[in-house]
C-alpha cells in the first residue's frame, strides 16, 4: 500500500480498505467471515457508525462508513481489528499480527463520489471473477438489501430441525445482548445441520446482525433496490484515493487452492495451514502448484510463505 497523508473530512463517506499483514489470505471460509462480520457489526452499533457498504474478500476488507472525526475512524479500527486478531490467532494457533498497520481511507465528500464507491465495493467479487454479478456474492452483502434469505430457503420455525432452532436461539440471544459470534459457538451452531440448513443459519446470521443501512445505501440510488442493480451492472465504480495496491489477477486460483485444501489433512481448520514448519509448507506448496497450477505468489498469500 502507498504510504500518503491521510485526508478527512468529518461527516462524510469514507472509505475503509484493511488488508493482511504480508497480503496473507485472511478468510478461509464461512466462520472466520462469520467471525469477523458479527464481530465488526457489533462495534458499529455499540459507537452509533454508519456503514453503507461491507466487502470481505479473501486477503482484504472495504467498508464505507461515517465519521464526526479521525479519533472514531481510527477506534473502530483498532478495537474490532484488534479483537478479531486474538480469536482469529487463537483460533489458529498463530502469533503475531494479522493486518497491516496502516489501512487506507479517503473521504467521499460528494454525492457522486459516495455513489461510485459504493459501486466499487458491492462489485469488488466481479472484479476478481468470484461472481458474475455482486448480488451473485454473499460477502458483498448487497443481495441482503433486497432479502432476508438470498442464498437459502425461507426459514420456517415451525417445520426446522430441533439442532436448527437451538442455533437460531443462540444466535437471537447474542445478537440481541450485542455479543459477536466466536468460533466456538459458530461451530456448535453449524455441527450436524445438513446442507440446507448451514445456508439458512448463514444467512440467518447475517441478517440479523446486518450492519449496512439499507434506507440510506438505496437514498444513493433513487430509493429502488433495482436502480441501483443497474448501476452495479453498468459499471464498477472507481477508486483512486486509498492507495489500494490494485491488481487485475483474478481470485478464482485462490478459490481453487483453498477448496482444495478443504479437502486435505486440514479441512477442521484451514488456517492451520499456516502455521506449519518452512519445510512442511515447501511440501504444500508443490502439491498445491502441481494440482491447481497458482503460481506461487498466490500460494504464498495462501500459506504465509
Amino acid at each position: 500500500m502507498r504510504v500518503r497523508k491521510r485526508r478527512f473530512s468529518g461527516g462524510v463517506p469514507e472509505h475503509i480498505y484493511i488488508r493482511g499483514v504480508r497480503k496473507q489470505i485472511l478468510f478461509f471460509d464461512t466462520i472466520d467471515r462469520l467471525v469477523y462480520y458479527t464481530r465488526y457489526a457489533v462495534t458499529v452499533r455499540k459507537k452509533n457508525i454508519k456503514t453503507l457498504a461491507l466487502s470481505i474478500m479473501y486477503d482484504h476488507l472495504h467498508g464505507l462508513c461515517v465519521f464526526e472525526n479521525t479519533t472514531e475512524m481510527s477506534e473502530l479500527i483498532r478495537d474490532h481489528l484488534s479483537c478479531f486478531a486474538r480469536e482469529y490467532n487463537l483460533d489458529a494457533e498463530r502469533t503475531g499480527p494479522l493486518f497491516e498497520c496502516a489501512f487506507g481511507s479517503a473521504p467521499k465528500e460528494s454525492v457522486k463520489k459516495t455513489r461510485s464507491a459504493i459501486i466499487y465495493i458491492g462489485n469488488n467479487h466481479v472484479e476478481k471473477d468470484l461472481c458474475k454479478k455482486a448480488e451473485d456474492c454473499r460477502w458483498s452483502f448487497v443481495a441482503y438489501l433486497n432479502s432476508d434469505h438470498p442464498f437459502s430457503e425461507r426459514i420456517d420455525k415451525k417445520h426446522i430441525s430441533d439442532k436448527l432452532k437451538l442455533a437460531i436461539s443462540c444466535v437471537d440471544s447474542r445478537c440481541k445482548a450485542g455479543i459477536p459470534l466466536s468460533y466456538p459457538a459458530l461451530r456448535s451452531y453449524y455441527s450436524g445441520l445438513n446442507e440446507v440448513e448451514t445456508e439458512q443459519l448463514t444467512d440467518y446470521i447475517i441478517v440479523s446482525y446486518y450492519p449496512v443501512d439499507r434506507q440510506a445505501v438505496l437514498s444513493y440510488f433513487d430509493g429502488d433496490y433495482n436502480t441501483f442493480l443497474t448501476a452495479l451492472h453498468s459499471t464498477t465504480g472507481n477508486e483512486y484515493d486509498i492507495g489500494e495496491d490494485y491488481s487485475v489477477n483474478s481470485h478464482q486460483r485462490i478459490e481453487q487452492i483453498i477448496k482444495l485444501c478443504t479437502n486435505s489433512s486440514f479441512k477442521g481448520n484451514i488456517k492451520r495451514i499456516q502455521t506449519q514448519t518452512k519445510d512442511k509448507k515447501g511440501v504444500i506448496a508443490g502439491i498445491l502448484r502441481e494440482r491447481t497450477g497458482a503460481s506461487l505468489h498466490e500460494i504464498k498469500k495462501l500459506l504465509d510463505y
